[in-house]
């Protein structure tokens, strides 16, 4: 089966039913050995109903497998998002991807392979006081546009 963007202009509510559907349909005895094939731009549709991806990139396939294989291979970029109370944010030597600054906000995008949040936590706490932190991976869509 190909299901071409089978949710593009469809409510939440549909999409929900259309993934529970195509779910159904993957664990009905009589399609076992049945591919299913959904194309889609939507990372959220990717996550609920896939198994197995395959990234494509001006026609060329750039991985192709499980997602979870996917995910531990390209998914090397964190966030760390805090709000500054008091300081200097003391970053500058830190090899850190990008960062932003609104008011009080602060959003740093960093390389895993490079340097750890505790690492850049570190430097933060000896110059700045800074409270409700939280640290993320990079989310999926952002990640697949890191594969490129």
């Amino acid at each position: 089966w190909l299901l071409d963007e089978p949710t593009v202009g469809v409510d939440y509510d549909s999409r929900i039913k259309m993934y529970d559907i195509i779910s159904h349909f993957k664990q009905t005895e009589r399609l076992k050995g049945v591919s299913i094939v959904v194309a889609t731009h939507n990372m959220q549709e990717m996550e609920a109903i896939g198994e197995r991806v395959m990234v494509l990139n001006e026609g060329r396939i750039v991985f192709i497998g499980p997602i979870e294989k996917m995910k531990d291979k390209y998914r090397t970029l964190g966030v760390i998002r805090f709000d500054l109370e008091q300081g200097n944010l003391s970053i500058q030597d830190l090899p850190i991807k990008k960062y932003t600054i609104e008011g009080n906000h602060v959003q740093i995008l960093f390389d895993k392979v490079y340097i750890s949040a505790e690492g850049i936590l570190k430097q933060l706490f000896e110059t700045a006081r800074i409270k409700n932190i939280s640290i993320n991976d990079m989310d999926t869509e952002s990640m697949i546009k890191n594969i490129f």
